[in-house]
């Protein structure tokens, strides 16, 4: 029950909403993580297969499903990683547990409204196409606006400050995915050189 109030708090009253986050630290819950982070996995499947055709940026057919919820959700999961360790260097007040909450309640907007966009997109055809786009973009504008909110108030900065490090983390963000591509790459490597290596012996010593 109180996911769902803060839930509709979001909407109506986000600076509320990310108060209450805050106000009962000991009374955290990660089912609410939980069930959000499954709700958007559900959203993008249906949307892919629900977006009318002429419309549709993907496929259903020419489209990886493990790949787009990838795309989805590791964005949301790294940038409450950075942004965490970002306020944590920079005086910020807000707990890991309420940071993955707050921005995990900032995808709403796209859990509640991607469906029914995708719905309107069969009565829209491709003379529609630039509005189509911009409700789209209305979405992850109100998303980007709830992300920016959460970390102003949750952390008690002011508005400059807050825009500083919403810039410093999307660098943030960049530089793990950067790591984590290098470090697969270099692992990817090192594996291939032993392959070669032992078949080398193997063959050596017979």
């Amino acid at each position: 029950m109180e996911g769902l109030r803060l839930a509709l708090m979001l909407i109506f009253h986000p600076a509320d909403c990310f108060r209450r986050m805050q106000k009962d630290r000991s009374r955290f819950d990660y089912r609410p993580v939980v069930v959000i982070l499954l709700l958007l996995v559900i959203v993008r499947v249906s949307y892919i297969y629900i977006c009318h055709f002429p419309l549709a940026v993907l496929k259903p057919r020419d489209t990886n499903i493990l790949l787009e919820v990838v795309k989805l959700i590791v964005p949301v999961l790294t940038w409450a990683l950075s942004c965490y360790a970002v306020t944590t260097i920079l005086d910020g007040g807000s707990l890991i547990r309420e940071t993955l909450l707050s921005t995990v309640y900032c995808m709403l907007p796209y859990v509640i409204f991607t469906l029914p966009l995708g719905l309107l997109s069969h009565l829209m055809g491709l003379s529609e196409l630039l509005l189509y786009r911009a409700l789209i973009w209305v979405v992850w504008i109100w998303i980007g606006i709830l992300a920016v909110m959460s970390i102003k108030i949750m952390n008690d900065y002011t508005m400059l400050k807050t825009i500083g490090i919403c810039l410093i983390t999307i660098v943030t963000v960049f530089l793990i995915w950067a790591a984590f591509l290098l470090t697969v790459t270099l692992t990817g490597q090192l594996i291939d050189f032993f392959t070669v290596l032992i078949t080398e012996i193997r063959v050596f010593l017979r």
